[in-house]
């Protein structure tokens, strides 16, 4: 496995915070963590990363233990990006994927709501509730790093790749 495949996570971690229905949220979200404790950006990162670590993973693991061939799920992974792609460049699909984005996100985020995330283990819990309710949402770029992390030599490896995509999410 190259280093690239950590590289190449990382940005998709990035990248998918650009997504329609985690942007607009994040201001609200960082200035929220930083109210709570010095430190709470940093659990809400963490607990973030590691919820889409452990996503990943256990989706990662799945194709591993049922021997997926990997040039499948290649394939697969590389026209869902191409979809999403052309999704995003044509604005009435835009529109259209950004309503059915949204209210399902909004039915996470109304259930994360009642959640009171106070203190740093408070903002960790937000943080992991929070990558498990945006999964639909980064789906593409979640794709791309799992279909990195599949191509690892061993479930460490793959956990590793997944969580350098959850850590480049939450340092977006």
């Amino acid at each position: 496995m190259e280093i690239s495949a950590f590289f190449f996570s990382f940005v998709a971690g990035v990248l998918s915070t650009l997504s329609p229905c985690v942007l607009p949220i994040l201001p609200i979200i960082i200035s929220s963590a930083l109210q709570q404790s010095k430190n709470g950006l940093l659990a809400l990162i963490l607990g973030i990363s590691l919820s889409f670590a452990v996503t990943g993973s256990l989706i990662s693991f799945a194709a591993i233990a049922w021997d997926f061939d990997i040039s499948v799920i290649k394939t697969i992974s590389a026209v869902i990006l191409l979809t999403f792609g052309l999704i995003i460049l044509i604005d009435p699909l835009n529109q259209k994927f950004t309503q059915l984005a949204s209210r399902l996100m909004s039915r996470g985020n109304n259930k994360v709501a009642t959640y009171e995330a106070t203190g740093v283990s408070g903002q960790f819990i937000l943080g992991a509730l929070l990558g498990f309710v945006w999964t639909p949402c980064v789906g593409p770029t979640l794709g791309a790093a799992i279909s990195l992390a599949i191509q690892g030599d061993s479930l460490p490896i793959v956990f590793a790749i997944m969580l350098i995509f959850g850590l480049g999410a939450g340092v977006h």
